[in-house]
């Protein structure tokens, strides 16, 4: 039950979102989310090393801030979630708390 796939228009979409940012000189911040064990062990190395690929690419012609969280300590703490993949109230606070200081 591996995620092995992304698409195109994905990659596409992505793609677009940084360009209007850099078109519009809006300052854009890619957040790589936390991802739990239970979550992470569900992608494999091609799908997470493509992920890297495509990031990186897409930082050479539009440059923005990568905040790669995804297996961050500080944020994969079981009680800050409510299920497997999302943050309950607490843990979106120590989120908010740590964009705050990555961003500024």
């Amino acid at each position: 039950k591996y995620c092995t796939s992304i698409y195109d228009i994905q990659i596409s979409y992505f793609n677009k979102i940084v360009r209007y940012c850099h078109d519009h000189h809006l300052e854009c911040v890619i957040v790589g989310m936390p991802n739990r064990d239970r979550e992470y062990w569900n992608y494999d190395k091609t799908f997470i090393a493509k992920m890297d690929d495509i990031i990186s690419n897409a930082q050479k012609d539009d440059p923005f801030i990568y905040l790669n969280y995804i297996r961050d300590k500080a944020l994969l703490d079981i009680n800050l979630f409510s299920d497997v993949s999302h943050f309950n109230k607490y843990g979106a606070d120590v989120l908010s708390r740590k964009l705050n200081i990555d961003i500024n």
